[in-house]
C-alpha cells in the first residue's frame, strides 16, 4: 500500500474510533470505582486540531519536542472557557505518538491507551476523580521516513 494510502486508512480508522479510547479510560475509571468520563463532542474539534498540529509538525520524532507544540500557555484555559465559559475548574492533557509498524496487527488505540498507563502523568489525568468530561483527536503522518499516529486527549472538570 502506498504510504498516502496507508496514512488515509489510518485516519478513518481514527475518525471512525473517535471515542474508543475514552472507553478505554473509563474502563480504568470503573474499575477504581470512579465515574466514567463523558465524551464531549464540541471539545473533540479542540483535541482534533492539537492532534493535528502534532502530525503537521512531526512533534517527537527526531529533535522536534512532542511537548512544544501541545495547548501550553494558557492555551488548554482558552479551550475550556470558550466552551464553556466559568462552568469549569479544571483541565489536563495528554498527547502521545505511536510509531506504526507496517504489516502488524497493532492495536493503535489500545497502544496509546498502555502508553498513557504506564506514564504516571498521563496515569494522573484518566483516573483523577475531578475530571468528569473528555474527548480525543487523531492524527496521522509520515516524518523521516516513517509512518506515526498522535493522539490529544482532553479532560475537564464541570461544575
Amino acid at each position: 500500500m502506498k504510504n498516502g494510502k496507508l496514512i488515509a486508512v489510518i485516519v478513518f480508522m481514527m475518525m471512525t474510533l473517535s471515542s474508543c479510547l475514552i472507553d478505554l479510560h473509563n474502563d480504568e475509571r470503573t474499575t477504581r470505582g470512579l465515574p466514567e468520563l463523558t465524551y464531549n463532542t464540541n471539545l473533540k474539534v479542540e483535541a482534533q486540531a492539537v492532534a493535528e498540529r502534532l502530525a503537521a509538525n512531526c512533534a517527537g520524532v527526531g529533535n522536534r519536542p512532542l511537548a512544544s507544540y501541545h495547548t501550553s500557555k494558557g492555551g488548554i484555559k482558552k479551550i475550556m472557557t470558550k466552551h464553556f465559559g466559568s462552568g469549569w475548574t479544571s483541565a489536563n492533557e495528554n498527547i502521545g505518538i505511536i510509531l506504526i509498524v507496517p504489516n502488524s496487527d497493532q492495536n493503535l488505540v489500545l497502544a496509546m491507551h498502555e502508553g498513557y498507563m504506564g506514564s504516571q502523568p498521563h496515569r494522573d489525568s484518566i483516573i483523577s476523580p475531578k475530571f468528569n468530561t473528555a474527548s480525543e483527536g487523531w492524527a496521522a503522518a509520515r516524518c523521516n521516513g516513517a509512518d506515526y499516529t498522535w493522539n490529544a486527549t482532553l479532560f475537564v472538570e464541570l461544575k
